[in-house]
């Protein structure tokens, strides 16, 4: 299964939290994933995040960029996807302030 990006949806199955979001304000690593877990992101910020399959993502180390919202926690940036990936997820804000959810789900 492809990720998908937006209000697509990951499928009819039920999935469950395995932790309360939060939001996080600071770069590393924002979840370990195993196998059948799903990583869903989203950006708060007017800013892009930078994300990595693995540690350390960077603003020139990354794999995907999470959309900057057009004002500042207006909802506007899509989730983010990850549901191909078992290992590691890393994160890195683009300017001084970052702000996003990361929600783990699994079966």
């Amino acid at each position: 299964m492809s990720a998908p990006i937006g209000n697509q949806g990951v499928s009819a199955k039920q999935y469950a939290t395995t932790g309360t979001p939060a939001i996080g304000t600071a770069d590393g690593d924002v979840a370990t994933l195993a196998g059948g877990e799903i990583l869903v992101l989203q950006n708060l910020l007017a800013e892009p995040l930078y994300v990595r399959l693995g540690g350390t993502a960077s603003a020139t180390f990354f794999h995907y960029v999470v959309p900057a919202c057009v004002a500042d926690k207006d909802g506007t940036s899509p989730p983010f996807y990850i549901d191909n990936w078992i290992g590691t997820v890393s994160v890195c804000k683009s300017s001084s302030t970052a702000s996003y959810v990361a929600t783990k789900l699994s079966n």
